[in-house]
């Protein structure tokens, strides 16, 4: 990743963090009065944080940065967003790619962000661009996110994949499985979600 797009990722993280700032500065007046406890609202900051770092393909540089951030307005601002260490881990196929981050606690596990996807070549077709047949190659996709914390699991499989290129034919069917489309010269084409998460399919045909 280029230090463009790390400085954007520090970005985004330091936006999350303020909305937490924010609230616990609010309890140094009496009125309004905020009480930070520790629940959903942090465990959803590092479910933001892990996507963050699949993101960034886990570039270690993004993790100690945005990692030192946290911790940082963590411990001045008492947020109250604890745990103790954190792993990673990230399978890739021929046919799939699975990143998983999960937090620990001192009980165990406290949050566990999955993101998974893999795809199938179904052959190809023609499509007519600008006066010319252009040979596309197409290909059924499953791709979700898992999301585990206190508030137990949660399965999202409409994540919006988008093309940056607008060269692919992208339609959603459910439960996760796309029809994706993509001209012939290349041999595996990059998609975003609605987190802008590259979502990277085949290699395969």
């Amino acid at each position: 990743m280029n230090k463009r797009g790390q400085l954007l990722l520090l970005a985004a993280i330091i936006l999350e963090i303020a909305v937490l700032v924010s609230l616990a500065a609010l309890r140094k007046y009496p009125s309004p009065r905020v009480i930070i406890t520790r629940d959903y609202l942090q465990a959803a900051e590092l479910v933001q944080l892990a996507r963050l770092w699949i993101k960034s393909g886990f570039c270690q540089k993004c993790i100690n940065t945005t990692l030192s951030k946290l911790r940082e307005a963590n411990q001045s601002f008492d947020l109250k967003i604890c745990f103790s260490t954190y792993t990673l881990s990230h399978l890739n196929t021929s046919v799939s790619e699975n990143y998983t981050v999960v937090f620990w606690g001192r009980s165990g596990r406290y949050v566990e962000v999955e993101v998974y996807w893999n795809w199938s070549y179904q052959g190809y077709y023609f499509k007519r661009i600008g006066g010319e047949e252009v040979k596309y190659l197409n290909y059924t996709v499953y791709y979700r996110h898992i999301y585990r914390g206190p508030w137990g699991t949660i399965v999202i499989y409409d994540l919006r994949l988008s093309d940056p290129l607008k060269q692919a034919d992208i339609k959603y069917l459910e439960n996760g499985f796309w029809i994706v489309g993509f001209p012939a010269n290349y041999t595996e084409y990059r998609l975003v979600d609605r987190f802008t998460i590259p979502v990277t399919i085949g290699g395969e045909s």
